[in-house]
């Protein structure tokens, strides 16, 4: 549910409230919640049959309200925007306990639900509540620049409904993080559709529910700050029948929580100590006929540890695990002119090969996945068949390693889906 009211004092001058419901409940079964019972480590007596893992469901609701106000001036072009924002969410989480069945060949291929077994049940009371203020400002001709200040604190109310004996018998806990972070930006336009851009910002991330509030204490996450520096710009040539955007970008990040896998094979949130990311982006839509639309967009970046120590090891100017150096999408469109309503496209998605572990020892190969979708407009009806892994690749969403072993989380095989629409619009008297 969303509401909005909004109310003009005058032509430079602007009010506007939204209010926003949302109920939402998730069951899964999660993968990265499975471990083995058998551990050459860990447990070399155990069952190499059988692993752990859980079904959980986690609700909340949300009550959100954001308020703010607009004041234009004459005085350069100039204007000062204000506003708060509060959100209550209370969340629940409850996980049972399911023993999986683990073939010969290394394959869960099924389990039982044990739903006496309660390995979680809590509630966390959430609260956010924000404030910012920018202003922004036009000393010459094509140039703006902007400055914004904002503030966030984060409330959370914990309570355990389980023992302290308990699989999650974290006690109940009141944990508050926040932060004031600013934003410094220009903008030049250049016109005839060119320009470019620079800003400077600092980004805050606080844990989040799931990653707190799970075991038999809280565990000492700090937040993630980030600083962002970027630099880009745009231009069409060709009389807008060719469209480049272009960013180059560094951020350094100070205590970022990253999944790392444990020896077990179960997953653990821990601070990264100190990580830098830096790149370019960029964008190409070429426009050649009317009937035909290429585009192209990619990144490549480096993703670096600083300063990181995991499990007494010192990863420190190693490469992040899970990082491609290379990401790309493109997209062909064909739209006849002959065929009106017709449209096909065949679409690439790549990532490169990446490091499974933060130690750098083993590498995901990477993947290319072609999509290809068609549909028809008719009159308000539409229809459309979508054809995804259109080659049946195999390929992983997520690969990773440790000593333990590798884990991958398969993609999708080849998957068809037909849609049917019709669009109801009203005639004008």
């Amino acid at each position: 549910f969303k509401s909005e009211l909004q109310h003009f004092w005058n032509k430079n001058s602007e009010t506007k409230a939204i209010f926003i419901y949302r109920k939402n409940s998730i069951a899964q079964l999660p993968s990265y919640r499975i471990k083995d019972d058998y551990s050459p480590w860990g447990n070399p007596g155990g069952d190499r049959s059988l692993a752990h893992g859980e079904s959980n469901e986690n609700s909340f609701n949300s009550y959100g309200t954001i308020i703010h106000h607009q004041q234009k001036f004459d005085f350069l072009n100039s204007s000062v925007t204000a506003g708060f924002s509060l959100d209550y969410s209370p969340n629940t989480y409850k996980a049972n306990y399911i023993s999986i069945n683990k073939t010969d060949d290394g394959i869960y291929d099924s389990y039982i639900n044990h739903a006496d077994s309660m390995l979680t049940d809590y509630e966390v009371d959430l609260t956010n509540v924000a404030g910012y203020i920018r202003a922004d400002i036009s000393p010459v001709n094509r140039l703006k620049l902007i400055a914004a200040v904002r503030y966030d604190g984060f409330n959370y109310d914990y309570r355990n409904n389980l023992g302290a004996s308990a699989f999650s018998g974290a006690p109940d806990s009141k944990d508050k993080f926040h932060a004031i972070t600013p934003k410094l930006g220009a903008t030049y336009d250049f016109g005839k559709n060119s320009g470019m851009y620079a800003n400077y910002s600092i980004g805050f991330a606080p844990p989040q529910v799931g990653e707190l509030y799970r075991g038999v204490k809280v565990p000492t996450l700090e937040p993630a700050d980030y600083t962002n520096t970027e630099i880009g710009g745009w231009v069409s040539l060709l009389k807008n029948m060719a469209y480049i955007d272009v960013a180059v970008y560094q951020m350094n990040g100070k205590n970022e929580i990253i999944s790392v896998l444990m020896p077990d094979g179960s997953r653990e949130n821990q601070n990264a100590g100190e990580t830098e990311h830096k790149g370019i982006e960029y964008g190409l839509t070429i426009k050649p006929l009317r009937d035909f639309v290429f585009r192209f967009n990619g990144s490549n970046a480096s993703h670096t540890f600083i300063n990181y120590n995991e499990n007494g090891n010192d990863y420190s100017d190693n490469e992040m695990a899970q990082a491609p150096s290379f990401i790309a999408n493109s997209e062909i469109i064909y739209k006849p002119k002959f065929i009106t309503g017709f449209r096909i496209s065949f679409e690439w998605q790549h990532i490169d090969g990446y490091y499974m572990d933060a130690a750098n020892t083993k590498e995901y190969k990477g993947h290319d996945i072609l999509n290809i979708r068609v549909g028809y407009n008719l009159k308000g009806f539409e229809i459309w068949t979508n054809v995804l892994n259109a080659t049946n690749q195999k390929y992983s969403t997520r690969a990773s390693a440790s000593s333990w072993g590798t884990s991958y989380s398969p993609g999708d095989p080849i998957n068809v889906n037909i849609g049917l629409a019709y669009t109801f619009t009203g005639r004008n008297k």
